[in-house]
């Protein structure tokens, strides 16, 4: 089956392109991969993994919200991000709990830095509401339970957030971490005169 690819930086996983079922405004969803070098905390890793999210569409499927999580994604804010949706010109983004405890004390900068991406999306602006999943019930306008079980559901089947990338064969991922350098060294390492010599 042949999924709509909507970026070439994220795999399209699973894809729903209208409305199915009677929950909310003609919702649907699509869930999207992405290789991720941050966690759910946004620490760096030695050694990337897989990152899911799903995009809760309304009736218009907004594929404008793709520029945004694209935008997100290249400035390393998008880890955390478990849910994205857009209704009414209001984007909702739903991250992690940890993530979302672990940021009460700089949360504004974070939520500034999603505006600032949303302030020049095709020309419109639309509102950020930050939330945890508890708190994702204004994303659908229907009942706050249903909505709470749409949404587990769809995390139930996909597995959303962070996770370690498992090659077929466990010998290569050993392989893979060994090679790599801890990620602070790529960064600090300067060249000596040594590095020159032939």
């Amino acid at each position: 089956m042949s999924y709509t690819s909507y970026s070439p930086l994220f795999q399209t996983l699973y894809d729903e392109n209208d409305p199915v079922g009677t929950l909310g405004r003609g919702t649907h969803y699509s869930v999207l991969s992405a290789v991720q070098w941050a966690d759910n905390h946004r620490r760096m890793r030695n050694v990337p993994g897989i990152q899911r999210f799903a995009v809760v569409w309304d009736e218009d499927h907004d594929i404008r919200v793709i520029q945004a999580v694209e935008a997100a994604y290249m400035r390393g804010i998008f880890a955390p991000v478990l849910y994205i949706g857009e209704r009414k010109a209001n984007l909702t983004i739903v991250v992690n709990d940890e993530f979302f405890k672990l940021i009460q004390n700089d949360i504004v900068s974070y939520i500034q830095a999603w505006e600032n991406i949303c302030e020049s999306t095709h020309g419109d602006y639309w509102n950020i509401e930050l939330v945890q999943l508890a708190a994702a019930h204004g994303m659908i306008m229907a009942d706050e339970r249903k909505v709470a079980t749409y949404l587990e559901n769809i995390d139930n089947l996909w597995g959303l957030g962070f996770s370690t990338y498992k090659t077929p064969s466990s010998s290569l991922n050993s392989q893979i971490a060994n090679r790599l350098p801890p990620m602070t060294s790529l960064f600090e390492a300067k060249p000596t005169n040594a590095a020159f010599k032939a």
